[in-house]
């Protein structure tokens, strides 16, 4: 006898709709009943599970690393982090300031000069 493949991917507006209302039957019930992981019929349930947090603190004597934190946009749910406009126009204005410095060469290696 073969055995029933779990389904992958999103749940189905019907699964959802049944999940909802068969909430008070048990996640492990309604995971095996649709052939679902218990992980997704849980999630669906009870929202994701928030992470674990691995981020290092920002360093307070740095005051332009503490600036840039600032102004990045944030989903701790997700651990997503993206670049706002005004985070861009600063990193504009931080580069026009480091192309004004001399390059240092001392890490260039050249392997053949060209003649």
């Amino acid at each position: 006898m073969a055995k029933k493949k779990m389904a992958v991917g999103p749940l189905t507006n019907k699964e959802k709709e049944y999940i909802n209302k068969n909430r008070d039957k048990g996640v492990e019930l309604l995971a095996k009943k649709l052939g679902r992981r218990v992980e997704a019929v849980d999630r669906f349930l009870n929202g994701p599970k928030e992470p674990a947090k691995e981020t290092k603190p920002v360093n307070r004597n740095d005051p332009e690393a503490f600036v840039m934190n600032n102004l990045l946009a944030k989903r701790e749910g997700y651990n997503v982090v993206v670049m706002t406009e005004s985070a861009s126009m600063y990193m504009d204005e931080k580069r026009k300031q480091r192309s004004n410095k001399p390059k240092d060469n001392s890490f260039i290696h050249t392997f053949r000069k060209n003649d």
